[in-house]
């Protein structure tokens, strides 16, 4: 069984990853929806969209790109900020699923 890494690890994974290897979720999330959406020409269902998929063209994979590097430490920030909240859910939903077993 593999053990998720702790916010700790991944805060240090992401804050020396270079932005060019990040995944177009992590961009996304990195940038916002809202400004994601703005940067494509497209609407925030189909950022949604391309971020399921994870398939972008390569000239709009590297608009995202350029936007965070723009303004990298506030973008990382972001990014951290966006997988510790996705964590603390992912908790709660086990806790609550655990409760629920309990329960029965």
């Amino acid at each position: 069984m593999t053990t998720k890494p702790t916010y700790a690890e991944l805060a240090a994974r992401y804050r020396k990853l270079p932005v060019d290897q990040f995944t177009i979720t992590e961009l996304t999330d990195a940038l916002g929806v809202e400004v994601s959406a703005a940067l494509l020409g497209t609407s925030r269902r189909a950022v949604y969209t391309v971020r399921n998929t994870n398939v972008l063209g390569i000239e709009r994979h590297s608009t995202l790109i350029a936007a965070v590097r723009a303004d990298e430490a506030k973008c990382r920030e972001r990014l951290l900020f966006m997988l510790q909240r996705r964590e603390r859910r992912e908790e709660a939903r086990a806790a609550k699923a655990a409760r629920a077993d309990d329960n029965q």
